[in-house]
């Protein structure tokens, strides 16, 4: 088994204890996320939707590339490897008062308000 190195979203670090990196094992990235899961409860149910594939507001990248242009959750991962978990930016709509309206990956109930620049 490979260990990687995992790089947690801001609206996705309560689910770690407020970590901003976490090191996980896994030989693809799907058994990564899927350990880095088993270890913080409720931090799968962001990423992957309920068929175990990840979410579309979602991107994760090995290194500079993201799985989806690759093998997806069964890309290989290399022994040192980092992972960036990285929100969509865009999509959702304007919505009064300022924000953005979207997916919730926070969980927290407010969809949009996990997007990096909140308000615009």
């Amino acid at each position: 088994m490979s260990q990687a190195t995992v790089r947690i979203p801001t609206p996705l670090r309560p689910l770690t204890g407020g970590s901003d990196e976490v090191a996980a094992v896994g030989h693809t990235v799907g058994e990564v996320l899927s350990e880095l899961g088993g270890r913080h409860n409720g931090f799968l149910d962001r990423i992957l939707d309920g068929q175990g594939k990840l979410r579309s507001f979602v991107n994760v990248y090995l290194g500079d590339s993201n799985v989806r242009s690759l093998n997806g959750l069964d890309s290989a991962v290399a022994d040192g490897a980092v992972i960036h978990i990285v929100p969509a930016v865009a999509g959702g709509r304007d919505i009064p008062g300022g924000g953005i309206a979207g997916d919730d990956i926070s969980g927290d109930g407010i969809p949009g308000d996990d997007i990096a620049g909140e308000t615009r």
